[in-house]
């Protein structure tokens, strides 16, 4: 999973100045640029709303003594919208924009409900591990 994360990392910027090399000379260069600030701007302001009211769902959730598990995946999710809506470029405001939606995000926490259960289902575990295999003794935690 971390493979395909850090593949995604490596191709979009590549995506991304390919398309405003294609829009580019459509739009100009100051429509371009203001499209893409506009666009950025609106996004994240539009995400922290979004956000704001996921939390507030979580309160009520958890005042209710509820699991708010589904408001969880939400807020991940508007959190990867607001950070695609920062990196300038058309495709990952497109992608956002999806992440924003709550229709379409409902399918892609159905995709990643199914793919957890497949993992869970094959005893597929998620690792997390420091870089340093070396010194594995935490220096900054005292326990007394």
């Amino acid at each position: 999973m971390f493979r395909y994360l850090l593949l995604f990392l490596a191709i979009l910027p590549i995506l991304e100045i390919y398309t405003l090399l294609k829009v580019g000379p459509y739009l100009g260069a100051f429509k371009t640029l203001v499209l893409l600030v506009t666009s950025g701007v609106v996004g994240a302001t539009l995400a922290r709303i979004q956000g704001l009211l996921v939390a507030q769902k979580m309160q009520e959730s958890l005042n209710r003594g509820l699991m708010p598990a589904q408001e969880l995946v939400d807020g991940f999710l508007l959190l990867v919208a607001g950070i695609l809506f920062i990196i300038p470029g058309f495709l990952s405001d497109i992608v956002a924009i999806f992440l924003l939606i709550p229709w379409t995000r409902m399918l892609i926490k159905f995709i990643l409900k199914k793919k957890f259960a497949t993992m869970i289902k094959s005893d597929q575990t998620v690792q997390i591990t420091t870089f340093d295999k070396k010194n594995t003794q935490y220096d900054d935690i005292d326990i007394n």
